[in-house]
């Protein structure tokens, strides 16, 4: 299952949740870990300074983990994927933080979601997911034309160099 289908698949359980009316709360929680897929999907593979990383746990591994070694915070891997979304998406960047506010509220604070505000929630999961989609999917749509763009780019340095050296 690709990180796409990943995604779709969570988005499809959480709104089946949100529109049955029961599990308002996990419904939230499979929303956020939608978003997540959503942006791995649009991020990666990313390039920084050079370095291509194929996925987020490459990323985590060699790019977070070696800043706790030089005396910063222990690294978490959702904290660093909302940081990274930030700087590399932006926008849509206080959904992704409701969403993931939420689901840790509902995961470990044990938060209820009672009937008085279960339709205020599950209508700020789908505007929150929807959102996110939208500036993924603008981001993944760049990265793509990018990687179209140096594939040409290396292609036509590939023909000038070989005719270069004719």
């Amino acid at each position: 299952m690709t990180l796409l289908d990943n995604a779709k698949h969570n988005e499809n359980c959480s709104k089946y949740l949100l529109e049955s009316g029961q599990y308002c709360a996990w419904a939230i929680v499979i929303a956020y870990y939608s978003a997540i897929k959503y942006i791995e999907d649009a991020l990666f593979p990313l390039e920084i300074n050079g370095e291509v990383y194929e996925k987020f746990n490459a990323y985590f591994i060699e790019v977070c983990m070696p800043n706790a070694n030089k005396g910063m915070r222990e690294p978490k891997k959702h904290i660093e994927l909302l940081e990274l979304y930030k700087k590399e998406i932006g926008d849509g960047w206080e959904s992704f933080c409701w969403l993931y506010d939420s689901g840790m509220n509902i995961r470990y604070n044990s938060k209820e979601i009672n009937e008085f505000n279960k339709n205020k929630y599950a209508e700020k999961t789908r505007v929150s997911l929807d959102t996110i989609k939208r500036f993924t999917s603008a981001k993944k749509e760049l990265r793509i034309q990018k990687e179209k763009g140096n594939q040409k780019q290396a292609s036509e340095n590939s023909v000038e160099k070989k005719v270069t050296q004719e």
